[in-house]
Protein backbone atom coordinates (compact mmCIF):
# COMPACT_ATOMS: atom_id res chain seq x y z
CA UNK A 1 0.00 0.00 0.00
CA UNK A 2 0.88 3.76 0.01
CA UNK A 3 1.28 3.89 3.22
CA UNK A 4 3.53 0.55 3.44
CA UNK A 5 5.76 2.15 1.46
CA UNK A 6 6.09 5.67 3.17
CA UNK A 7 6.70 3.57 6.51
CA UNK A 8 9.42 1.31 5.14
CA UNK A 9 12.17 3.33 5.89
CA UNK A 10 10.36 3.63 9.62
CA UNK A 11 11.47 1.31 12.79
CA UNK A 12 10.33 -1.84 11.38
CA UNK A 13 7.54 -2.27 14.43
CA UNK A 14 6.54 1.03 12.97
CA UNK A 15 6.12 -0.33 9.27
CA UNK A 16 4.26 -3.18 10.77
CA UNK A 17 1.40 -1.48 11.60
CA UNK A 18 0.38 0.18 8.25
CA UNK A 19 -1.60 -3.20 7.76
CA UNK A 20 -3.44 -2.40 10.41
CA UNK A 21 -3.81 1.28 10.30
CA UNK A 22 -5.30 0.62 6.35
CA UNK A 23 -7.74 -1.88 7.56
CA UNK A 24 -8.78 0.60 10.67
CA UNK A 25 -9.12 3.09 8.26
CA UNK A 26 -12.18 1.28 6.24
CA UNK A 27 -13.45 -0.05 9.26
CA UNK A 28 -14.06 3.65 10.77
CA UNK A 29 -15.04 5.07 7.84
CA UNK A 30 -17.86 2.62 7.01
CA UNK A 31 -19.15 2.67 11.04
CA UNK A 32 -19.08 6.75 10.50
CA UNK A 33 -21.10 6.18 7.39
CA UNK A 34 -23.12 3.74 8.39
CA UNK A 35 -24.21 5.94 12.33
CA UNK A 36 -23.98 9.87 10.82
CA UNK A 37 -26.89 10.18 8.29
CA UNK A 38 -27.17 13.78 6.80
CA UNK A 39 -30.78 15.26 7.46
CA UNK A 40 -32.10 18.88 7.27
CA UNK A 41 -29.73 19.94 10.05
CA UNK A 42 -26.98 17.93 9.80
CA UNK A 43 -26.59 18.44 5.79
CA UNK A 44 -22.83 18.33 5.77
CA UNK A 45 -23.23 14.87 7.47
CA UNK A 46 -21.71 13.30 4.13
CA UNK A 47 -18.84 11.23 4.59
CA UNK A 48 -17.45 8.80 1.70
CA UNK A 49 -13.87 7.96 0.56
CA UNK A 50 -12.38 10.84 -0.04
CA UNK A 51 -12.39 10.63 4.19
CA UNK A 52 -9.81 7.87 4.32
CA UNK A 53 -7.70 10.11 1.10
CA UNK A 54 -7.98 12.85 4.18
CA UNK A 55 -6.50 10.43 6.51
CA UNK A 56 -3.61 9.31 5.02
CA UNK A 57 -2.60 12.50 3.84
CA UNK A 58 -2.26 13.15 7.21
CA UNK A 59 -0.56 9.82 7.93
CA UNK A 60 2.15 10.19 5.22
CA UNK A 61 3.62 13.65 6.75
CA UNK A 62 5.17 11.30 9.37
CA UNK A 63 9.05 11.16 9.34
CA UNK A 64 11.06 8.54 11.07
CA UNK A 65 12.74 10.50 13.43
CA UNK A 66 9.54 11.36 15.25
CA UNK A 67 7.89 8.04 15.33
CA UNK A 68 10.10 5.45 16.39
CA UNK A 69 7.80 3.16 17.91
CA UNK A 70 4.13 2.13 16.87
CA UNK A 71 2.48 4.17 19.62
CA UNK A 72 2.72 7.77 18.17
CA UNK A 73 2.14 6.36 14.60
CA UNK A 74 -1.42 4.96 16.04
CA UNK A 75 -2.09 8.36 18.14
CA UNK A 76 -1.62 10.31 14.89
CA UNK A 77 -3.86 8.15 13.01
CA UNK A 78 -6.88 9.00 15.78
CA UNK A 79 -6.26 12.39 15.75
CA UNK A 80 -6.54 12.49 11.44
CA UNK A 81 -9.94 10.52 12.18
CA UNK A 82 -10.67 12.71 14.77
CA UNK A 83 -9.81 15.71 12.39
CA UNK A 84 -11.85 14.27 9.90
CA UNK A 85 -14.84 12.79 11.56
CA UNK A 86 -15.02 14.54 14.87
CA UNK A 87 -14.88 18.17 13.72
CA UNK A 88 -17.86 18.16 11.64
CA UNK A 89 -20.23 16.64 14.48
CA UNK A 90 -22.06 19.43 15.92
CA UNK A 91 -24.08 18.00 18.86
CA UNK A 92 -22.78 16.65 22.27
CA UNK A 93 -24.59 12.72 21.25
CA UNK A 94 -23.23 12.76 18.07
CA UNK A 95 -19.47 13.95 20.00
CA UNK A 96 -20.13 11.28 22.70
CA UNK A 97 -20.94 8.27 19.99
CA UNK A 98 -17.71 8.95 17.56
CA UNK A 99 -15.83 8.32 20.72
CA UNK A 100 -17.46 5.14 21.50
CA UNK A 101 -17.14 3.69 18.01
CA UNK A 102 -13.08 5.16 17.54
CA UNK A 103 -12.59 3.58 20.90
CA UNK A 104 -14.17 0.31 19.49
CA UNK A 105 -11.97 0.20 16.28
CA UNK A 106 -9.08 0.74 18.13
CA UNK A 107 -9.40 -1.82 20.69
CA UNK A 108 -10.22 -4.70 17.82
CA UNK A 109 -7.41 -3.36 15.87
CA UNK A 110 -4.58 -1.80 18.69
CA UNK A 111 -5.04 -4.16 21.37
CA UNK A 112 -1.81 -5.37 21.48
CA UNK A 113 -1.16 -1.37 22.68
CA UNK A 114 -1.83 0.73 26.09
CA UNK A 115 -5.49 1.60 25.45
CA UNK A 116 -4.80 4.57 28.29
CA UNK A 117 -1.79 5.80 26.53
CA UNK A 118 -3.46 5.85 23.14
CA UNK A 119 -6.52 7.79 23.37
CA UNK A 120 -4.76 10.08 26.19
CA UNK A 121 -5.54 13.86 25.74
CA UNK A 122 -4.77 15.89 24.50
CA UNK A 123 -4.02 14.54 21.16
CA UNK A 124 -2.89 17.07 18.71
CA UNK A 125 -0.15 17.14 15.73
CA UNK A 126 1.16 20.20 14.63
CA UNK A 127 3.76 21.42 12.82
CA UNK A 128 4.88 24.81 14.41
CA UNK A 129 6.23 22.95 18.36
CA UNK A 130 9.49 21.71 16.67
CA UNK A 131 11.47 23.53 13.92
CA UNK A 132 12.60 21.83 10.81
CA UNK A 133 15.57 22.08 8.52
CA UNK A 134 13.65 25.05 6.50
CA UNK A 135 10.74 27.62 7.23
CA UNK A 136 8.69 25.39 3.99
CA UNK A 137 10.12 22.44 5.66
CA UNK A 138 8.67 21.84 9.77
CA UNK A 139 7.98 18.38 11.08
CA UNK A 140 4.01 17.43 11.48
CA UNK A 141 4.48 16.15 14.92
CA UNK A 142 2.83 15.19 18.56
CA UNK A 143 2.11 18.64 20.62
CA UNK A 144 2.93 17.29 24.24
CA UNK A 145 0.83 18.29 27.24
CA UNK A 146 -1.81 20.87 27.34
CA UNK A 147 0.80 23.84 29.42
CA UNK A 148 3.94 23.25 26.95
CA UNK A 149 1.15 23.85 23.60
CA UNK A 150 -0.14 27.00 25.04
CA UNK A 151 2.85 28.47 26.16
CA UNK A 152 3.93 28.19 22.37
CA UNK A 153 1.08 29.56 20.69
CA UNK A 154 0.79 32.01 23.27
CA UNK A 155 4.33 32.67 22.11
CA UNK A 156 3.38 33.00 18.63
CA UNK A 157 0.32 35.47 19.43
CA UNK A 158 2.89 37.79 21.34
CA UNK A 159 4.94 37.39 17.71
CA UNK A 160 1.93 38.02 16.23
CA UNK A 161 1.52 41.46 18.08
CA UNK A 162 4.46 43.06 17.73
CA UNK A 163 4.33 43.04 13.79
CA UNK A 164 -0.06 43.40 14.08
CA UNK A 165 -2.81 45.20 15.44
CA UNK A 166 -2.52 43.99 19.00
CA UNK A 167 -5.31 40.60 19.67
CA UNK A 168 -5.83 40.89 23.09
CA UNK A 169 -7.03 37.15 23.04
CA UNK A 170 -7.35 34.52 25.95
CA UNK A 171 -5.81 31.46 24.86
CA UNK A 172 -7.93 28.63 26.63
CA UNK A 173 -7.49 24.97 25.98
CA UNK A 174 -10.46 25.16 23.49
CA UNK A 175 -8.91 28.39 21.19
CA UNK A 176 -5.50 26.37 21.35
CA UNK A 177 -7.13 23.20 19.95
CA UNK A 178 -8.86 25.58 17.47
CA UNK A 179 -5.63 27.34 16.86
CA UNK A 180 -4.32 23.85 15.51
CA UNK A 181 -7.33 22.74 14.10
CA UNK A 182 -6.97 25.87 11.65
CA UNK A 183 -3.09 25.33 11.18
CA UNK A 184 -3.22 21.60 10.19
CA UNK A 185 -6.06 22.75 7.24
CA UNK A 186 -4.61 25.89 5.75
CA UNK A 187 -0.94 24.22 6.09
CA UNK A 188 -1.73 21.94 3.64
CA UNK A 189 -1.67 22.46 -0.30
CA UNK A 190 -5.54 23.67 -0.95
CA UNK A 191 -6.38 23.82 2.61
CA UNK A 192 -9.90 25.75 2.84
CA UNK A 193 -12.10 25.53 6.23
CA UNK A 194 -15.64 26.69 7.01
CA UNK A 195 -15.50 28.36 10.73
CA UNK A 196 -18.97 28.20 12.40
CA UNK A 197 -20.07 29.82 15.35
CA UNK A 198 -21.84 32.29 16.90
CA UNK A 199 -20.71 36.12 16.14
CA UNK A 200 -18.13 37.33 18.52
CA UNK A 201 -16.85 34.03 19.70
CA UNK A 202 -12.99 34.67 18.08
CA UNK A 203 -13.44 32.50 14.93
CA UNK A 204 -11.50 36.01 12.84
CA UNK A 205 -8.73 36.30 15.22
CA UNK A 206 -7.66 33.17 15.68
CA UNK A 207 -7.93 32.58 12.13
CA UNK A 208 -5.43 35.16 11.82
CA UNK A 209 -3.19 34.03 14.67
CA UNK A 210 -3.63 30.55 12.97
CA UNK A 211 -2.11 31.80 9.31
CA UNK A 212 0.75 34.07 11.21
CA UNK A 213 1.75 30.75 12.54
CA UNK A 214 1.48 29.34 8.86
CA UNK A 215 3.44 32.18 7.71
CA UNK A 216 0.83 33.33 5.67
CA UNK A 217 -0.09 37.25 4.85
CA UNK A 218 -3.86 37.91 5.60
CA UNK A 219 -5.82 38.97 2.76
CA UNK A 220 -9.34 40.40 3.09
CA UNK A 221 -11.91 42.13 1.22
CA UNK A 222 -13.26 45.93 2.64
CA UNK A 223 -16.92 46.31 1.96
CA UNK A 224 -18.48 49.28 1.70
CA UNK A 225 -21.67 51.24 0.51
CA UNK A 226 -20.81 50.84 -2.96
CA UNK A 227 -19.16 47.30 -2.33
CA UNK A 228 -20.41 44.77 -5.27
CA UNK A 229 -19.82 42.01 -7.50
CA UNK A 230 -17.17 43.77 -9.73
CA UNK A 231 -15.04 44.73 -6.96
CA UNK A 232 -15.07 41.58 -5.41
CA UNK A 233 -13.86 40.02 -9.26
CA UNK A 234 -10.87 43.05 -8.81
CA UNK A 235 -10.43 41.68 -5.09
CA UNK A 236 -10.34 38.02 -6.66
CA UNK A 237 -7.57 39.07 -9.38
CA UNK A 238 -5.57 40.63 -6.63
CA UNK A 239 -6.02 37.37 -4.38
CA UNK A 240 -4.45 35.15 -7.64
CA UNK A 241 -2.10 37.94 -8.45
CA UNK A 242 -0.57 37.78 -4.85
CA UNK A 243 -0.59 33.95 -4.80
CA UNK A 244 0.40 32.91 -7.90
CA UNK A 245 2.75 35.61 -9.73
CA UNK A 246 4.31 37.17 -6.74
CA UNK A 247 4.17 33.47 -4.90
CA UNK A 248 3.16 35.03 -1.67
CA UNK A 249 1.24 32.35 0.95
CA UNK A 250 -1.65 34.14 1.43
CA UNK A 251 -4.90 33.36 3.34
CA UNK A 252 -7.90 34.60 2.49
CA UNK A 253 -10.48 35.13 5.02
CA UNK A 254 -13.90 35.71 4.26
CA UNK A 255 -16.45 36.84 7.01
CA UNK A 256 -20.23 36.00 6.13
CA UNK A 257 -21.05 39.63 6.57
CA UNK A 258 -19.33 40.51 3.67
CA UNK A 259 -21.20 38.29 1.27
CA UNK A 260 -23.16 41.32 0.74
CA UNK A 261 -24.11 39.57 -3.01
CA UNK A 262 -24.94 35.98 -3.22
CA UNK A 263 -23.13 35.83 -6.53
CA UNK A 264 -19.90 35.97 -4.11
CA UNK A 265 -20.42 32.44 -3.07
CA UNK A 266 -20.52 31.38 -6.97
CA UNK A 267 -17.05 32.53 -7.57
CA UNK A 268 -16.04 30.98 -4.07
CA UNK A 269 -17.69 27.62 -5.20
CA UNK A 270 -15.29 27.93 -8.59
CA UNK A 271 -12.47 28.83 -6.98
CA UNK A 272 -12.58 25.72 -4.21
CA UNK A 273 -13.57 23.56 -6.82
CA UNK A 274 -11.49 23.92 -9.48
CA UNK A 275 -9.71 27.12 -8.67
CA UNK A 276 -10.64 28.57 -12.07
CA UNK A 277 -12.73 31.47 -12.17
CA UNK A 278 -14.48 32.21 -15.48
CA UNK A 279 -16.08 35.33 -15.15
CA UNK A 280 -13.00 37.02 -14.03
CA UNK A 281 -10.54 35.82 -16.20
CA UNK A 282 -10.85 37.89 -19.83
CA UNK A 283 -8.77 36.57 -22.51
CA UNK A 284 -5.67 39.45 -21.80
CA UNK A 285 -5.88 39.35 -18.63
CA UNK A 286 -5.22 35.65 -18.56
CA UNK A 287 -2.40 36.08 -21.33
CA UNK A 288 -1.02 38.91 -18.66
CA UNK A 289 -0.72 36.04 -16.24
CA UNK A 290 0.49 33.30 -18.31
CA UNK A 291 3.76 35.43 -19.38
CA UNK A 292 4.08 36.30 -15.86
CA UNK A 293 4.61 32.18 -15.37
CA UNK A 294 6.48 31.71 -18.20
CA UNK A 295 9.76 31.16 -16.86
CA UNK A 296 8.39 29.68 -13.71
CA UNK A 297 7.10 26.94 -15.57
CA UNK A 298 10.02 26.54 -17.79
CA UNK A 299 12.34 26.13 -14.55
CA UNK A 300 9.76 23.46 -13.82
CA UNK A 301 9.91 21.50 -16.68
CA UNK A 302 6.36 22.83 -18.47
CA UNK A 303 6.14 22.68 -21.35
CA UNK A 304 5.28 26.20 -23.24
CA UNK A 305 1.75 26.13 -24.14
CA UNK A 306 -1.34 28.53 -23.28
CA UNK A 307 -2.86 25.30 -22.01
CA UNK A 308 -0.11 24.23 -19.66
CA UNK A 309 0.90 27.62 -18.68
CA UNK A 310 -2.42 28.36 -17.51
CA UNK A 311 -3.12 25.16 -15.59
CA UNK A 312 0.74 26.39 -13.97
CA UNK A 313 -0.72 29.41 -12.86
CA UNK A 314 -4.51 27.78 -11.35
CA UNK A 315 -2.57 24.98 -9.54
CA UNK A 316 0.24 27.67 -7.84
CA UNK A 317 -2.66 29.86 -6.86
CA UNK A 318 -4.82 27.33 -5.03
CA UNK A 319 -1.40 26.10 -3.49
Amino acid sequence: SILSNHLAGFNPDVGKAASKLVKASIDIQKSVADTFLATAVKFHYVFNLRDIGNIFEGLLRARPEFFTTPLPMIRLWLHECERVFADRMITEADLQKYGEIMESVSKKWFDGENQEKLLARPNMFTTFMYPGPGEDDRPYTQSGDSAKLRETVEQKLTEYNEVNAVMDLVLFDMAVEHVCRTCRTIDRPRGNALLVGVGGSGKQSLARLASFICQMDVYQITVTSSYGVNEFKEDLLSLFQRAAVKGQPTSFILVDSQIVNERFLVFLNDFLASGNIPDIFQNDMKDEFRNAMRNEAKQAGVQDTPENLWDFFIDKARK
